[in-house]
């Protein structure tokens, strides 16, 4: 009887931990980063892993981040959070994730371009 009921015990446990799991991702964080902030962040992101080296860990690249962090006014788990919402949807990610690289290829352009006519002067 004892058994029969502590089985009971860890199974309503396992479901409601699930349960609660499961309903806790599908919350929107209350700390969402704006979709438009997130966007320029991942382009800031790709800048600085572009200067410093995607695997890169120097201290520069952490001071760097942390200046970044501190300019948006979030922090890292903020950043976590907001990323993890935003990733849920593979799509709208993978359209953010354009416009991000779009915004670095036109501002790439603009500095060639500039370049150019300076190399022509």
């Amino acid at each position: 009887m004892f058994i029969a009921l502590f089985n009971r015990f860890i199974i309503s446990t396992l479901f409601l931990s699930t349960f609660l799991l499961i309903s806790s991702c599908n919350q929107e964080p209350d700390d969402l980063i704006p979709e438009e902030i997130y966007v320029d962040l991942l382009v800031e992101f790709e800048l600085i892993n572009f200067v410093y080296g995607a695997e890169s860990d120097s201290l520069a690249q952490r001071e760097f981040l942390n200046l970044l962090f501190n300019t948006y006014n979030i922090s890292p788990e903020q950043f976590d959070r907001s990323h993890e919402w935003y990733e849920r949807d593979i799509e709208a990610q993978i359209q953010r994730k354009r416009r991000a690289v779009d915004r670095i290829n036109q501002a790439y352009g603009q500095i060639h371009s500039r370049m150019r006519e300076q190399n022509e002067e």
